[in-house]
């Protein structure tokens, strides 16, 4: 039957008015949830929404390699870690960055990276460093110095290996995220980096197949995961000594990284670290400066009974 006019009239008054009433509760509502202006543009489908990492646990993180890890060539030696700092603390996480050396200008510098060291010689600075520090976040990239200096390249999964097993067995609590080597245009090196690149990729899914808390970040150009639409550094970011990339090239290798340990977190890897008196802001109380510590010496740590 159809209804008056008049009658429509009103039910549309009220159908608008009742509308209106369930926005004002839904408004009041907000009070209590808070958006950000980052979740607000996700709500309104500008992208993925965005939370802390592991639900905001402290980020201990120890960057272990040479001279790429500290940065070098880079606008203030900042490299990927202060970038990869800033988008974590962004998130909501306290970072503090550990290691025996400070390099780059920023606060929370600490790094365990030294230039023209392979692999076998960065373990040997971890022997004092992770025993003491026991980070909860571990980011490796090194292996360019063992093609540069043709050091037994055909065992390099063997010194990695052994390199990764120790930073876990001394901080059982550790995540891996392992990088693959930049391409590389020193003449007649890329082979080589090609070729430790496959032993890493090999290494570790071998490892995650046993259990281990580690994911792979891939960083070179010529194997992008499918479905993968982050840039890699290609030769035109490698700065001219060959080995180093520009800016840019660090900007990518930091949003690598970060991917690397969303996948991480995705899959439960990341957990609180141990409390031994390493602070869990590695900017508070400091201030900025640079110095290769020796061996044995962290800043921040103190006795704990």
């Amino acid at each position: 039957m159809l209804l008056p006019n008049l009658t429509r009239k009103h039910l549309v008054v009220l159908l608008t008015g009742a509308c209106f009433s369930l926005l004002l509760i839904a408004l009041s509502l907000s009070d209590s949830i808070t958006l950000s202006p980052q979740r607000l543009y996700n709500y309104y489908g500008g992208g993925t929404a965005e939370t802390s990492i592991a639900n905001g646990v402290p980020l201990r993180i120890m960057t272990l390699g040479a001279s790429v890890c500290r940065g070098d060539v880079s606008n203030g030696t900042l490299g990927f870690r202060k970038p990869l700092r800033e988008k974590l603390v962004s998130m909501g996480n306290k970072v503090n960055m550990v290691g025996s050396a400070r390099v780059g200008e920023f606060i929370d510098n600490d790094v365990e990276a030294h230039g023209g060291n392979r692999v076998d010689q960065v373990h040997d600075w971890a022997t004092y460093s992770v025993p003491l520090t026991k980070p909860n976040l571990f980011l490796i990239n090194v292996g360019s110095n063992d093609c540069l200096q043709k050091w037994d390249t055909p065992n390099y999964h063997v010194r990695l290996s052994n390199f990764i097993t120790f930073l876990l067995e001394q901080s059982p609590g550790g995540t891996v995220v392992l990088s693959t080597l930049l391409t590389n245009t020193v003449p007649n090196t890329e082979p080589c980096i090609l070729d430790i690149n496959e032993q890493i990729r090999a290494l570790a899914a071998h490892l995650r197949e046993q259990g281990t808390r580690i994911v792979l970040a891939e960083m070179h150009d010529q194997f992008v995961p499918e479905g993968d639409t982050l840039e890699r550094p290609h030769p035109g970011n490698i700065t001219p000594d060959g080995t180093h990339p520009d800016d840019a090239g660090y900007a990518m290798m930091a949003k690598i990284f970060y991917q690397g340990i969303l996948e991480a977190d995705r899959h439960g890897f990341i957990t609180r670290a141990i409390d031994n008196g390493v602070a869990e802001d590695g900017e508070a109380g400091r201030e900025f400066r640079e110095e290769e510590r020796l061996p044995g010496q962290v800043e921040g740590l103190t006795e704990t009974a």
